[in-house]
C-alpha cells in the first residue's frame, strides 16, 4: 500500500474507533447517573418513611392524650374546655408526601388527619357537650386506629430494609 492509502486507513480506523469510545463514554455516564439517581430515589423513600414513623408516632401521643382527656369527662360536669388542638405541623408537611408512602400507609395516615380534625370540630365553639362526648372519643379512638394502621404499613416497610 501506498502511504498515502496507509495514512487514509489509519485515520479512517482511528475516527471510528474516535466514535466508538464517545458512545461508550456517553453510555458509561448515563449509566452511572440512573444508577446515582436511583440510589438517592431510595435514600429519599427511605427518608421519607423514617420521618413518617417518628411522625405518626408522635401523631399517635397526641391523640392519646386527647382520648384520656375526653374519658374524664365521661358522665359528669367538669369545669373548663377541652382544648382544640391542631394536626401537628409535622404532620401537615408530611401530607402532600403521604401518597409516595409503600404499602398504602398513605390512606390511613390522611384518614386518621380527618377523622382527627372531625374530633376537633366537636370542641370547636370552645366546649365538648356531655352528650357529644361519646362520639368525639369514638372518633378519637377510629382516628388513632388508623394512625396505627398507617404506623405499622410504614414500619413492615422499613423491616423489610433490614432482611
Amino acid at each position: 500500500m501506498k502511504p498515502e492509502v496507509q495514512a487514509a486507513w489509519v485515520q479512517a480506523v482511528g475516527s471510528v474507533l474516535a466514535i466508538i469510545a464517545a458512545i461508550v463514554i456517553a453510555w458509561w455516564q448515563q449509566r452511572a447517573s440512573r444508577r446515582d439517581l436511583a440510589e438517592r430515589d431510595y435514600r429519599d423513600k427511605i427518608g421519607r418513611h423514617v420521618r413518617a414513623n417518628r411522625i405518626l408516632d408522635r401523631f399517635d401521643r397526641l391523640i392519646s392524650k386527647q382520648i384520656e382527656e375526653a374519658q374524664g369527662y365521661r358522665g359528669a360536669y367538669r369545669s373548663g374546655s377541652m382544648q382544640v388542638l391542631r394536626v401537628p405541623d409535622d404532620l401537615r408537611d408530611m401530607e402532600s408526601e403521604m401518597h409516595l408512602l409503600d404499602n398504602r400507609a398513605g390512606g390511613p395516615g390522611f384518614t386518621a388527619i380527618n377523622l382527627f380534625e372531625e374530633a376537633q370540630d366537636l370542641i370547636r365553639n370552645g366546649s365538648l357537650a356531655i352528650t357529644d362526648n361519646d362520639q368525639f372519643i369514638e372518633t378519637l379512638v377510629f382516628a388513632q386506629k388508623e394512625c396505627r394502621d398507617a404506623s405499622e404499613r410504614v414500619e413492615a416497610f422499613l423491616s423489610t430494609l433490614s432482611e
